[in-house]
């Protein structure tokens, strides 16, 4: 059964392209470990698997 959560959360990560930064947050984007750029508000595309983003509240 274990199996099974990790496959969906793996079709999961592959459709999960687009996130959203709120005016009150701040994303740091990183590509392989390495850190790419901090992403301002808005919609934002992230490679899955390759790209992983850290949301950030700034209030």
């Amino acid at each position: 059964m274990n199996w099974l959560n990790t496959l969906f959360q793996k079709i999961y990560e592959l459709f999960n392209w687009f996130y959203t930064v709120v005016p009150w947050e701040r994303a740091m984007r990183v590509r392989f470990g390495k850190h790419m750029k901090i992403m301002q508000p808005g919609i934002h595309v992230q490679i899955p698997f390759i790209d992983k983003v850290f949301l950030m509240n700034i209030r």
